[in-house]
């Protein structure tokens, strides 16, 4: 069944009176009734609520999923940091073409039969041969600033990782309420468009009527068709926008957009601590995620700082090596000539770096260039995340007294097209009059069911903004919601 029938079937027949007026005074009544929740009643077993939304966007959100993989490899990080102080071992090995000419003099001979003689002169010479060689390396980091400050950068990163998933899932909380009241806004907005361009087509019939039997000058017919083709222009428009946050609700969610639950047109919104702004204003500026993210970010800079502050320092490491070479070719004294050496070392080694072409220099006063913007942004994080939350706490206080004042326009409204309703019936107003009273009564219901989803997004806002928006407050909005 369309949205249009469905709105129809919850019109009784005392809706229309006996003398064809466009709406009586009971219709509007059974129309307040039905005007949030024609459109998804007939959903085929359709029921979401916010909390099957949030948990179908926690699956299928690209943006959550890539915050979620970032922090995955946080673990990863903290390893890296671990192995820049544990030892490091390394085996190399080459094999090439290459030649070699070593001489010694003064040295001292002792060979059988030769006995022992002094100040002998030795010769070894490789023309060109096969050259291999050999390495085992171990070092043990002692003393180093670099990799002290390079191993807190990857612990921050880390550390950042799980603060940014943190700030994705309270977005993505946000993201999918505000989604998923956006689509009960559109079909609120469609519903008004379908009700007024049922009881302007009435009034249209009506009119013609009056028109034909002489009762009614030709000005109301003329407005009563004026303002229903306007409607249905209007009609058009709120199909498409609700076509597209339906689209926009699938897409972050993986659900259907249809048969959402949704508040309950008669009941109040349940009660809400709001407590006093400055206590959530500091709430804001110490937890919430953006200054969180923003803090991490001012410590990896400072450690940045360090790092090539210390490019400059010395550097102390045990080092235990044993190494081999060996050319085997043709020489001066033979066509099987060898020179082999082989040796090993245990020992402290130190580097102290002296020149390294500005770029040291360079890097460091880039570095803390950096860590002063990284200082300000924190500030700037701090500003928005206040200005935010004076923006929720507003919304979440004064919207309720936004909500009863639409409540009380709602019920002005009804006055007002009953008195309207009797006023047209004798002749004393006009159709249009008529007219304009159920677009006042329609708008005024959409406003307030409005002003209840923006009372709801600004708890959650409120939330958000001091970093405690979790599963127990969108329990609490989402038990606001009933199944239609």
């Amino acid at each position: 069944m369309s949205a249009k029938g469905r709105s129809r079937a919850r019109i009784s027949p005392e809706a229309r009176s006996a003398e064809g007026s466009p709406v009586s005074p009971r219709g509007p009544a059974l129309l307040l009734a039905a005007a949030l929740t024609a459109l998804a009643a007939g959903s085929a077993g359709a029921d979401v609520d916010l909390l099957a939304a949030f948990a179908g966007a926690q699956r299928v959100d690209p943006a959550y999923a890539a915050a979620r993989a970032e922090a995955d490899a946080g673990p990863a990080r903290g390893r890296q940091a671990r192995a820049l102080t544990l030892p490091s071992v390394s085996v190399s090995g080459n094999v090439g073409y290459g030649a070699a000419t070593q001489s010694s003099s003064g040295a001292q001979f002792t060979g059988p039969g030769f006995g022992t003689v002094d100040g002998v002169d030795f010769r070894t010479d490789v023309t060109g041969g096969t050259a291999t060689g050999w390495r085992i390396t171990a070092e043990q980091p002692l003393y180093s600033l670099e990799r002290r400050a390079s191993a807190r950068q990857l612990e921050l990163a880390a550390e950042r990782a799980e603060a940014a998933l943190r700030l994705a899932r309270q977005e993505l909380m946000l993201r999918t309420a505000r989604a998923y009241f956006d689509v009960l806004l559109a079909e609120d907005a469609l519903t008004e468009s379908e009700h007024r361009k049922e009881a302007t087509a009435r009034a249209r019939e009506v009119a013609q009527a009056g028109y034909d039997e002489g009762k009614l000058p030709v000005t109301d017919r003329n407005e009563a068709q004026a303002r229903y083709d306007a409607i249905v222009a209007s009609e058009s428009a709120a199909r498409d926008t609700l076509e597209l946050a339906r689209s926009a609700f699938t897409d972050m969610t993986g659900l259907p957009a249809t048969g959402l639950r949704a508040l309950a047109p008669d009941d109040p919104l349940r009660a809400f601590a709001a407590g006093r702004l400055d206590q959530w204003l500091a709430k804001g500026s110490e937890a919430s995620p953006e200054v969180a993210l923003q803090s991490l970010t001012r410590d990896a800079a400072a450690q940045e700082v360090e790092k090539w502050s210390a490019k400059a320092a010395p550097t102390v490491s045990l080092i235990a090596q044993a190494s081999g070479d060996r050319l085997s070719g043709n020489g001066a004294f033979g066509s099987a000539s060898t020179v082999a050496t082989q040796a090993s070392v245990v020992g402290v080694q130190v580097s102290i770096p002296l020149y390294t072409g500005g770029m040291r220099s360079a890097k460091s006063d880039e570095a803390v260039a950096l860590a002063e913007k990284a200082r300000y942004d924190i500030e700037a994080a701090r500003q928005s995340v206040a200005q935010r939350t004076r923006g929720a706490w507003l919304g979440a206080t004064s919207g309720l007294t936004r909500v009863d004042a639409y409540r009380r326009a709602v019920e002005s409204a009804q006055t007002r097209l009953d008195a309207t309703t009797i006023g047209h019936e004798v002749g004393a107003r006009t159709t249009l009059d008529l007219l304009n009273a159920q677009a006042d009564l329609f708008r005024a219901m959409r406003e307030l069911s409005q002003a209840k989803y923006q009372v709801l997004l600004a708890r959650l806002s409120l939330a958000r903004a001091a970093g405690e928006l979790g599963d127990d407050a969108l329990a609490a909005v989402n038990a606001t919601l009933t199944r239609r």
